[in-house]
């Protein structure tokens, strides 16, 4: 199938990282939005809806996209070929987090704060007192998000009403965050080390041994932790303790910068940083494949609904790619300004 575009928009990227922006609308104030095959104008538009079919509850299969430079967050049809919700009044939003349990998307906004959304895109809630939330974690069990602001390298435990429960604030270059959904404990890449939080809000220890960790993520499957060891191009698996349990390392694997996990299978997906590749990994270390397709990741996410899904974020295509689970092309969206962060609508375990 040929790829949607989400919006007649056009960017350049000029060499000291401004836009030029080709066309966009006649004014800023009215929004012209591309919405299934339909174009809505409207001064103060701020969310755009498909029919109901596309947002059956739960909404499982869709994948929400946070569009940086676009200032909005949008939400991918389960077919990955066009846009079911969306909400363009964001600052500069950095991350989302889909919670299948109650069917909303959290939103980590650059501008300061952190969004809920439902649903159908429209804002819930508003939580100010952030200065740069870039991650954010969710904690099943008590509907709580773990939220990690860079700029004030802290990290906090908001409940699902927004209230904060708990802070973690010993923290230095925080970049990446990963949340055991088992236990609660936040793990957070924090310069060249790994620091676990458990979900009172206390350290509970720090794993060195790393050299510029770029991600993480949590498989629940095995309840182990995964790391982008960056700097030593390898992959490292290691407990809650911190030891060390498998390392995926391969001559042609260098710099992993992403990753994400199947939580049915254990299977591992990670970016190559140097080269833009998607390696697939087994629970057991071992290569599985690899997909050299024509993409600049930016983010990578699975999902497990139906027989599975790879979501990425192809920053220099601005747009959204969907694979299956065998990293095989399905479809895309096309038009996004900037997509920075994804976060599929997976079917609660």
């Amino acid at each position: 199938m040929d790829g949607k575009n989400i919006t007649g928009v056009g960017r350049t990227r000029l060499k000291n990282g401004s836009l030029c922006v080709k066309f966009r609308a006649a004014m800023l104030s009215r929004r012209l939005t591309y919405c299934v095959g339909f174009f809505f104008l409207a001064a103060g538009f701020t969310a755009c809806e498909v029919g109901d079919a596309q947002l059956d509850n739960p909404a499982w299969g869709t994948c929400w996209v946070a569009d940086a430079d676009g200032g909005a967050v949008m939400r991918i049809a389960p077919a990955g070929d066009e846009i079911g919700a969306a909400n363009y009044e964001m600052g500069t939003p950095a991350a989302v987090l889909a919670d299948p349990y109650n069917d909303v998307c959290w939103v980590a906004d650059g501008a300061g704060r952190v969004v809920l959304l439902s649903n159908r895109a429209n804002v819930q809630k508003t939580l100010y007192g952030f200065e740069n939330p870039t991650a954010l974690g969710l904690f099943p069990k008590e509907s709580s998000v773990w939220v990690l602001d860079a700029g004030l390298k802290r990290l906090t435990k908001i409940n699902s009403e927004g209230a904060v429960e708990r802070e973690y604030g010993d923290l230095t270059a925080p970049s990446a965050l990963a949340c055991d959904p088992i236990t609660g404990d936040a793990y957070v890449v924090d310069g060249n080390k790994i620091v676990r939080v458990n979900r009172k809000g206390q350290l509970v220890r720090e794993f060195a041994g790393f050299s510029a960790p770029a991600d993480i993520a949590f498989d629940a499957n095995t309840e182990k932790l995964w790391i982008c060891d960056t700097g030593n191009d390898r992959l490292v698996k290691i407990d809650r303790d911190g030891t060390v349990k498998l390392v995926f390392a391969d001559p042609g694997f260098k710099s992993p910068v992403l990753i994400d996990v199947d939580v049915e299978t254990g299977v591992v997906y990670a970016v190559d940083g140097v080269q833009g590749y998607i390696v697939k990994v087994n629970t057991d270390g071992e290569l599985l494949l690899y997909d050299t397709g024509e993409y600049n990741p930016i983010d990578i996410a699975f999902n497990n609904y139906s027989e599975g899904s790879v979501w990425v974020a192809d920053a220099e295509g601005r747009r959204v790619v969907k694979l299956n689970a065998d990293l095989e092309y399905l479809d895309h969206v096309g038009g996004f300004f900037d997509p920075v962060a994804l976060a599929p609508m997976a079917e609660p375990r």
